[in-house]
């Protein structure tokens, strides 16, 4: 009994060391006593579950780090690599071609409105229904920030178009198209929260 308790406090011992909540804490407890209680010779897997368990350091930082790569370093990463000259890119004239125009429509409006009336008709049509806590609100919202399309959209217009111009007037409205279609996305989903709150 003496050794079950000395292993139950250096397991204490060494999740306080990492951090672990009182909850967590006596969570991994109770499961390792249950366990050397029930006559199972588990005690290395147990404190290996154990290890499993904790959140290390290491995932604390990542944990830290990932908003600033979701919002900041993968969008930075994503425009450098879309070889989109800016100096060009700002000209009003660019955006105003007919390419340019119709990648804007297509992410912005197209996608949207393939997705909710194809869900509509699903619907409609009994071959799928709409879960309770789902709002058209939502499925519009949603439909609106799948308008967010980067790699596929920048691929098929280096297939598309053999000009040099037509290719950098697709991909200025591939970004405009994909910020547009996350922001109409992102206030939808924003204003449908708010008026579910009240």
């Amino acid at each position: 009994m003496r050794q079950r308790f000395r292993i139950a406090k250096e397991i204490e011992t060494e999740i306080r060391q990492v951090g672990f909540s009182k909850i967590a804490q006596a969570d991994e407890l109770s499961f390792w006593y249950t366990i050397n209680n029930r006559g199972i010779p588990m005690a290395t897997d147990v404190a290996f579950s154990l290890g499993c368990l904790i959140d290390t350091p290491l995932q604390k930082i990542e944990g830290t780090l990932y908003p600033l790569v979701s919002y900041f370093i993968i969008p930075l990463f994503a425009l450098a690599n879309a070889g989109v000259d800016v100096a060009e890119g700002t000209k009003a004239a660019f955006f105003m071609t007919p390419v340019t125009i119709g990648v804007v429509t297509g992410l912005l409006l197209g996608k949207p409105l393939g997705i909710v009336l194809f869900s509509w008709l699903a619907v409609k049509g009994r071959f799928a229904l709409l879960p309770e806590e789902v709002s058209w609100a939502q499925i519009c919202s949603v439909a609106c920030l799948a308008g967010i399309g980067f790699t596929m959209s920048l691929f098929i217009s280096n297939l598309a178009f053999v000009d040099p111009l037509l290719i950098q007037q697709s991909k200025i409205g591939i970004l405009a198209g994909s910020t547009a279609s996350a922001l109409l996305g992102t206030a939808i989903l924003w204003l449908g929260s708010l008026k579910s709150q009240r």
